[in-house]
């Protein structure tokens, strides 16, 4: 087959469909994959007269001449009946075609009217997104997206109707292969812009929008897949019975293996031994030493409607760019000196907001298209998700002796006969160690009869267990009652009991060998424990029903590829057994995507899978998505929710209808203000999670009793800290006994902890400290206290001391809010000042907020130029 057995994925996937010779393509081989899909975009909307439909090149397929009207409409009317016989959607079918057709309409009119209806449905569909106004960056891009396929489509949907208006019927046929290539994109455009738009209304409105030209697509499909059928039961001339299932002439390939449309110049060149002989137009080279530096400038400078092949010689080099060769560079090739010597690369990825068909390092979109002896790369990296190195439009598009470098990962989607990069696989031993393997050998039992017998002796043995075998009645079990006997004897050891196998009897019809022992050697090669193997089969027994290669393999390497370290795997599979029944590229990364679109940083999510992996199991629009909006609803902003979840991931797994609402609910019946409710959550988001309407009950009640605090206050205090709502009473009696045992009086004491509720959280150890050195050294009176109970809440030690040492040193007397409640900046240029400012009254004290001073004194000149969102955000992070 020469040279041409090196075409790569393009040819591969030609012979193994049937060597069709145009296709539509989307080559995607990323850093996690070499892939290719057919992609093609649709939509535009062609005006159309009924008055064009009949070809006096065409014999009609009723009555040569003559007829009445009312026979020809019938025969219209029968025929657009049995055309869309063959379809899914026959409404459908029959009320678009009647748009275009009339009385005097011929068979290949018929044909016509089936894409023309086509181009009518999807150019309304796709204009939807045209009437589409948004400020999100995600919908924009989504939008433009959507306008390039349709850019793209218009070309493939007048090609469609130049080929039927070029032929004669009785040729249609021939062309089938090409028509059905052209319009199978449509179908793929339409999924391609939807899945564009970010989860929500758009994206349901978009769907809802695409419904019909889904059906009008996969009518024109069926009709024209079904042409020769049709038209053999309309007794056209030319088609008879021997035609019903003839299939369409596949295309010709030349006996090097080049398809028949590669010209005999272009063979000449793909045959060649050396790109050598190739006489380039342009030349590029990263080092100067060409004609363009980069390959974009040399394809920008290519003339307009030039006449042949326009060559390009990219010299050795790595090519940092993004390459688009768009639809008007027609016959481009560019030759390179070695897959691995001239190489474009990118990094364009999901994760950093780019949507997955603008990620591409390089794309060709126009036809004709030929690279040779070139690389192409994206190395984003698999935690970077989606990420394309090559995405492929072009028609009759060649690549010859040319590399996509990239991990194969679960994102990937390849197509048959695809030549991907090696990847890293995991492999499993075929024995489980320190296990004995079954010792039965199978035997092989003719006839109905002796299954049926063994069937009821095995029934029997697992009745006699204690174990139901009714949910086995539809399976098939092992051909004797020795091997079910050993599954048994292999999972009692295990740990299971009988309960546990009543519990899943399917366990029963898991394989000794082919199942059991790859699997559990699996988990142990990950570094599960061997004795917590049968508490991990107890909580998820569909583990042993799974392919180690396909199914559990890519779930791990998903979780490396989050980052999560590999000494913590096993920890988080025991946690969380059922993430190995999700798909990768499914609700798990469906759920990380919408996380770093919140402000989480891909790096995060690892440390957040280990804390809490039941997110990874989590739907974004049911689950995740309406909490988000939930909380950011209340005023939280984002970047503060997102450190929120990076440090405490299990907020998610809190149920917004049945405890979030309802504890915010509470928070507002107990008089907690409006706009306090982020600082409130900011500072201790597991109130969202708590039996809060009990615990503030009990807690006001106590307030008011014991600490002889109103409910106000208590209010004003909870605002401030809001874990006093979890704090256990004994804790919170100890500081204000110590208090009271001073001498303050009850209403003071209550005033000290609505003005500085930490105070009911400190050590009554270094209160009692504090308080001594209060007294003793700086013999202040304790009016002082009342005034600044925040005094108890700062170190002795680090700040109380040498500050007043320094102080006294200097013979300055002042208040305890003075020197105390600003920055180590603020107090030595106090020291250094020359007069002694006036004391302003305390600050309002607000845990993990700003310290706000009256006439807008701030606690530091840091603070002056930062937003209320900023500051919070900052104090949050410092908790």
């Amino acid at each position: 087959m020469s040279a041409f057995q090196d075409f790569g994925p393009l040819s591969e996937r030609r012979r193994a469909e049937r060597q069709q010779i145009k296709r539509k393509r989307l080559m995607i081989a990323g850093a996690t994959t070499s892939v290719v899909l057919v992609l093609a975009v649709v939509g535009v909307v062609v005006q159309y007269k009924a008055n064009g439909l009949s070809d006096s090149g065409d014999s009609d397929g009723s009555s040569a001449s003559g007829g009445s009207a009312s026979k020809r409409a019938f025969h219209t009317s029968s025929a657009i009946q049995v055309m869309c016989s063959s379809t899914d959607y026959e409404s459908a079918c029959q009320s678009s075609l009647k748009k275009f057709v009339n009385e005097s309409s011929k068979p290949k009119d018929l044909v016509r009217a089936a894409v023309s209806a086509l181009v009518d449905e999807v150019g309304k569909a796709f204009n939807k997104s045209d009437s589409i106004k948004s400020d999100d960056p995600s919908v924009k891009d989504a939008i433009g997206i959507c306008k390039e396929m349709h850019r793209y489509a218009v070309n493939d949907l007048a090609r469609v109707l130049s080929t039927i208006d070029a032929h004669h019927l009785d040729q249609l046929p021939e062309q089938v292969h090409e028509l059905k290539n052209w319009l199978s994109a449509v179908a793929a455009s339409q999924q391609t812009c939807i899945e564009g738009f970010p989860e929500g209304d758009l994206k349901s409105k978009m769907q809802t929008a695409m419904t019909s030209a889904k059906q009008i697509t996969s009518n024109a499909l069926a009709i024209v897949g079904k042409m020769s059928s049709f038209l053999s039961l309309l007794h056209v001339s030319g088609f008879h019975r021997r035609l019903l299932e003839a299939e369409p002439v596949e295309p010709a390939y030349h006996e090097d293996g080049a398809p028949s449309w590669v010209s005999d110049s272009d063979r000449r060149i793909l045959l060649r031994k050396a790109t050598k002989q190739l006489t380039p137009n342009v030349t590029v080279a990263k080092d100067g030493s060409g004609d363009f530096t980069t390959i974009s400038d040399a394809l920008a400078k290519i003339p307009k409607n030039y006449d042949g092949r326009y060559v390009i010689h990219v010299k050795e080099g790595v090519y940092e760019e993004t390459v688009l060769v768009d639809n008007n560079m027609v016959n481009v090739t560019l030759y390179g000196d070695g897959s691995r010597k001239t190489v474009v690369t990118g990094s364009k990825n999901f994760i950093d907001g780019v949507k997955t068909f603008n990620t591409a390092t390089f794309a060709a979109v126009a036809d004709g298209f030929v690279a040779i002896a070139m690389g192409f790369q994206n190395t984003a990296g698999a935690a970077k998700h989606q990420a394309v190195a090559l995405r492929v439009q072009s028609d009759r598009a060649i690549f010859l002796n040319c590399r996509m470098e990239g991990r194969r990962s679960r994102y990937s989607t390849a197509a048959p006969g695809e030549k991907g990069s090696p990847s890293s696989s995991l492999s499993s031993s075929s024995k489980f160690p320190e296990y004995e393997l079954p010792s039965v050998t199978w035997g092989v039992i003719q006839g109905r009869k002796e299954r049926l017998v063994s069937r009821v002796i095995i029934s029997d043995y697992l009745k006699s267990l204690g174990i139901a075998p009714d949910e086995l009645a539809d399976l098939e079990l092992p051909s004797s009652v020795d091997v079910m006997r050993e599954r048994v004897d292999f999972l009692t050891r295990l740990g299971l009991s009988v309960d546990d196998l009543n519990a899943y009897p399917l366990l029963l019809a898991c394989s000794v060998r082919k199942n059991m022992i790859p699997v559990l050697g699996y988990l142990e090669k990950l570094g599960v424990p061997r004795p917590r193997l049968g508490e991990f089969v107890r909580a998820y027994p569909q583990v042993l029903h799974a392919s180690v290669v396909v199914e559990l393999a890519p779930v791990v390497k998903f979780l490396r590829g989050l980052d999560v370290e590999r000494s913590d795997i096993p920890y988080v599979l025991q946690r969380y057994p059922e993430l190995l029944g999700f798909k990768p590229e499914g609700t798990m990364s469906t759920s990380v995507g919408y996380l770093v679109s919140i402000g989480l940083w891909p790096r995060d999510i690892g440390p957040m899978v280990t804390q809490y992996p039941f997110f990874l199991g989590m739907r974004v629009g049911t689950t995740i998505k309406p909490l988000v909006e939930f909380l950011v609803s209340l005023g939280l902003p984002k970047r503060i929710l997102a450190k929120m979840l990076e440090k405490r991931p299990y907020i998610l797994g809190y149920d917004l209808e049945e405890t979030v609402k309802p504890n915010v609910d509470a928070l507002l019946s107990f008089g907690v203000r409006r706009e306090s409710l982020p600082s409130v959550i900011a500072q201790f988001p597991q109130i969202l999670g708590l039996p809060l309407k009990a615990k503030l009950s009990t807690q006001q009640y106590f307030f008011n009793l014991k600490l002889k605090i109103d409910p106000d206050g208590f209010t004003r205090a909870m605002e401030k800290m809001p874990q006093i709502v979890s704090l256990h009473q004994n804790v919170m009696l100890k500081p204000i006994e110590f208090l009271r045992g001073r001498g303050i009086p009850d209403e003071d004491v209550a005033n000290m902890v609505v003005k500085c509720p930490q105070l009911l959280a400190c050590r009554v150890e270094l209160m009692k400290n504090s308080y001594y050195f209060f007294k003793s050294e700086m013999k202040q009176p304790v009016q002082e206290l009342f005034e600044f109970p925040e005094y108890f809440t700062y170190s002795l030690e680090s700040r109380i001391k040498p500050r007043y040492q320094r102080l006294a040193n200097k013979g300055i007397r002042c208040t305890l809010d003075w020197f105390l409640n600003c920055s180590d900046q603020r107090f030595e240029e106090r020291l250094r000042g020359d007069y002694i400012e006036a004391d302003a009254p305390g600050p309002s004290f607000v845990m993990g907020g700003k310290l706000e001073m009256p006439r807008s004194h701030l606690v530091s000149d840091k603070e002056e130029d930062e937003s209320d969102e900023e500051v919070l955000y900052r104090r949050t992070i410092s908790l």
